[in-house]
């Protein structure tokens, strides 16, 4: 296991990852689909993967529609709170 990453990093390669899915997570929250636990949850979880740069160059290469990458631990939640 590794430490975990650095928090502002992994929160804004959450929110690219969440807006390349389509999952508005303002919104999620507003209308009270996500928890403001949950939230920081998909950001800890971020933190816990060993690939960010390959996140992050994924995120500049990636197609419009591109499905995330497997490796992505929050896809499955992201793709449940797409509009």
């Amino acid at each position: 296991m590794h430490p975990m990453g650095e928090i502002r990093k992994h929160f804004w390669l959450t929110l690219g990852m969440a807006k390349h899915c389509h999952a508005d997570l303002g919104r999620a929250l507003a209308q009270g689909e996500l928890t403001q636990m949950e939230y920081a949850d998909l950001v800890t979880a971020c933190r816990g993967c060993d690939a960010p740069q390959a996140c992050a160059d994924w995120l500049k290469a990636a197609e419009e529609n591109a499905a995330p990458p497997e490796y992505c631990v929050n896809r499955r939640r992201f793709a449940e709170l797409a509009d």
